[in-house]
């Protein structure tokens, strides 16, 4: 009776194992059918955004390489119309011709009015349209007052190109120890540059231009947080 008993147990304690192990089995396994899940599902993730960044750039250098042509089409075409029209004047036919010697006559009639080219050239600087501008330098200048002048007083910008003298009316306290200007009166910039030289008198802050044939030169002055001293920023902008 004993020894039934004890195989009694001992048969109940190896089913107990077996299914203890069949349970630790089903676990691992469905452990296992996660974790394949999860990476399989990652790796599709990961390849979901490889592709997306890959379709992406090649949309960006798509765009970029778009960009440049446009603006290639746009200078071939303004190119071919500025031709066109020195044809037509060459030729002496078309109506740029009539527009050309209208505007020369416009022209003269102004100088023998006495007014002068710079006055007309300022005139068109606001009819131009300008499509971007870029700042290319700046700096910081003395400005010269009846007690006060030296070579700080002038500035050298844009690669020795453009050279700027300031002057001013000298402060309530400006004297020779400190040569201040007086910040709520007008004062003078003169832009030497090659060709010719541009000057303007006014109060803080104003810009003046310099003009080329397809671009400009932007100088804007304002105070600066040095006493006695103004800023100057060059931006060089582009005609549309």
């Amino acid at each position: 009776m004993s020894m039934n008993y004890h195989q009694t147990k001992e048969r109940y304690q190896k089913r107990e194992i077996r299914q203890q192990i069949s349970r630790g089995a089903l676990v691992i396994i469905l452990g296992l059918a996660l974790w394949a899940g999860w990476f399989w599902g990652s790796t599709q993730q990961s390849r979901s955004v490889i592709s997306f960044n890959q379709d992406l750039l090649v949309a960006q250098q798509q765009n970029a390489r778009l960009e440049q042509e446009l603006a290639s089409l746009r200078i071939s075409l303004e190119q071919e119309q500025q031709e066109r029209i020195v044809n037509e004047l060459l030729a002496n036919k078309g109506t740029q011709q009539l527009e050309m010697r209208r505007l020369q006559q416009t022209i003269a009639s102004h100088l023998a009015k006495g007014i002068s080219e710079e006055r007309i050239l300022r005139s068109l600087e606001h009819v131009l349209p300008v499509s971007h501008c870029q700042l290319i330098d700046q700096g910081e200048i003395a400005v010269a007052t009846s007690f006060y002048t030296s070579k700080e007083a002038n500035i050298r910008l844009v690669d020795g190109g453009v050279s700027v003298f300031a002057e001013g009316e000298a402060g309530e306290s400006a004297s020779i120890d400190h040569p201040w200007f007086n910040i709520t009166k007008p004062i003078s910039v003169r832009a030497v540059f090659l060709g010719g030289e541009k000057n303007k008198k006014a109060v803080l802050p104003f810009s003046m231009n310099i003009m080329a044939d397809e671009w400009m030169l932007e100088l804007k002055v304002n105070a600066s947080t040095l006493r006695g001293y103004i800023s100057i920023m060059v931006n060089k902008c582009f005609f549309s």
